[in-house]
């Protein structure tokens, strides 16, 4: 199980694969986990970095809040460790606020961006939809109810229908991986500090 010291916490990380170093960085509650299903393919083509953010797995849980800042700076850490001067960067969702404050901060770091399911903060993003928004702040029904109500409109439309197996799988990690409030609350706030115009990533 490698880990690292960076930014003065302990980083849990994964690599696969070799060519050019491709860093996934994962979204709110998530390890590295995330990346499970794409690793064997992306790892045919690149050398991919996976790690777990500081407050998930089996990275360090320090008291928060964490900044997007505070998390690039992580990143960057964990590339000095692996002495890798420059990477292709993907962060999905929370990873693309990271991502995001990494190349404004470190942009010699970053050989290409990659941003998915994210925004750039602030009041002029796109916003959830309101049948979505209904879905993932309904309290209403146990948790493990919530969180597959969460993962059917979270994902393509009938892709969950035609996919039971990926979703209990994806339920039976969660499961075992229950979220840890306190960590959890630290790295909400990430998403939650960007919320005013002049915190966003944006002219």
């Amino acid at each position: 199980m490698p880990k690292t010291t960076c930014n003065g916490i302990e980083l849990y990380y994964e690599i696969h694969g070799k060519g050019k170093p491709l860093v996934l960085i994962s979204g709110l509650r998530y390890s590295l986990w995330q990346w499970h299903k794409m690793i064997p393919i992306l790892a045919e083509y690149f050398q991919v970095i996976t790690f777990d953010n500081r407050g998930v797995g089996q990275s360090d849980k320090p008291a928060g809040p964490y900044t997007a800042q505070m998390l690039a700076a992580d990143t960057v850490g964990l590339l000095e460790a692996l002495n890798i001067e420059m990477a292709i960067i993907m962060g999905h969702s929370m990873g693309g606020f990271i991502a995001q404050a990494m190349a404004l901060g470190f942009p010699q770091r970053l050989g290409k961006l990659i941003l998915c399911s994210t925004n750039f903060g602030g009041p002029h993003h796109i916003p959830v939809t309101p049948e979505a928004m209904k879905v993932l702040t309904d309290v209403s029904s146990d948790p493990l109810t919530r969180f597959k109500n969460g993962l059917f409109v979270s994902t393509a439309p009938g892709w969950a229908e035609n996919h039971p197996e990926l979703i209990q799988e994806w339920i039976d990690w969660r499961t075992a991986n229950p979220i840890e409030p306190i960590p959890y609350q630290a790295q909400l706030a990430i998403g939650l500090e960007l919320l005013p115009v002049e915190a966003a990533f944006e002219d």
